[in-house]
């Protein structure tokens, strides 16, 4: 398996069931920035560098096109992706006809019809694509505005359905997991930074002051979080922000790794794992030692 830019044992729900699965691997190349939970499973790491080490573009969903530079040197013997790829396709007799991104961007844009850009720059030196559609030609910072492109994408309602294995009784709480403004992701990256640490170190569960009274939590208490598929400790934290029956947990602190709080089930529709939502019981850790 080759794993790249992702962290499984911390993204993926029941970590410790990821982890036994990778582990029993005949081969894992994992290449990433860092010595993740994961890359330290593999058999040979690839460091790949940062978006301030390497040329490129960012594109979101809304088709937002974001020019990177870079600005310091590739820190030992990483580099940047596209050049970890080639150098692998070389070693394996099977070279891939780039020298540069421009190529790379150039194949894009034969493949991609409507992702055509070619740079300008703008009248205050900045960095401006120019997106053909519709054989109009228009200056923008986005490929395209208004409707999706045909044949691009579509948005439909759908209809939401609860995961078959959600247990309510005995799980009075429903723990809401997310994202807070000091991290991102599962923290791979944001969790190593030493300033975001001084907004939130350790993991926590925010909850109500009269949902805690009725579990016998006090502020600051160290708690268990019991879900039908693991456990986890954390701090509590009051608020007056969620409503009765809801604590909320950030999904991106390693240090409490809430994901071992989910099952293993996918949305019916989407198929992705359920890792937003979950039903809890919370245990004061001095109490039930």
């Amino acid at each position: 398996m080759y794993i790249m830019g992702e962290n499984p044992v911390l993204g993926f729900p029941q970590p410790e069931m990821v982890e036994k699965a990778l582990a029993s691997l005949d081969f894992l190349v994992v290449q990433d920035m860092f010595m993740t939970e994961t890359a330290r499973l593999a058999n040979v790491v690839l460091p790949a560098a940062s978006f301030a080490e390497r040329e490129g573009t960012f594109t979101n969903f809304e088709g937002r096109v974001q020019r990177i530079r870079k600005v310091i040197e590739p820190a030992g013997d990483s580099l940047p992706d596209w050049e970890i790829i080639l150098r692998l396709a070389d070693s394996l007799g099977c070279g891939m006809p780039y020298s540069s991104l421009q190529h790379v961007m150039a194949e894009i844009g034969e493949m991609v019809p409507f992702y055509q850009i070619s740079e300008e720059g703008d009248a205050d030196g900045a960095t401006v694509y120019r997106s053909e559609l519709n054989t109009e030609s228009t200056i923008t910072r986005r490929l395209y505005e208004g409707r999706f492109p045909s044949g691009f994408g579509r948005f439909s309602p759908v209809r939401y359905e609860a995961a078959a294995d959600t247990p309510k009784d005995g799980y009075p709480f429903t723990l809401v997991v997310g994202s807070t403004p000091y991290h991102a992701g599962n923290g791979s990256r944001t969790s190593r930074s030493p300033r975001m640490a001084g907004f939130a170190a350790e993991g926590y569960i925010a909850i109500g002051e009269p949902d805690a009274a009725q579990a016998g939590i006090g502020d600051g208490d160290e708690v268990r979080v019991v879900s039908p598929w693991g456990q986890l400790t954390a701090v509590a934290r009051f608020t007056d922000t969620l409503p009765e029956g809801v604590a909320f947990m950030p999904s991106a602190l390693p240090s409490t790794n809430v994901n071992r709080l989910f099952g293993t089930a996918v949305d019916p529709l989407c198929g992705s794992p359920a890792l937003k939502a979950c039903n809890v019981k919370l245990e004061g850790v001095e109490a039930h030692d």
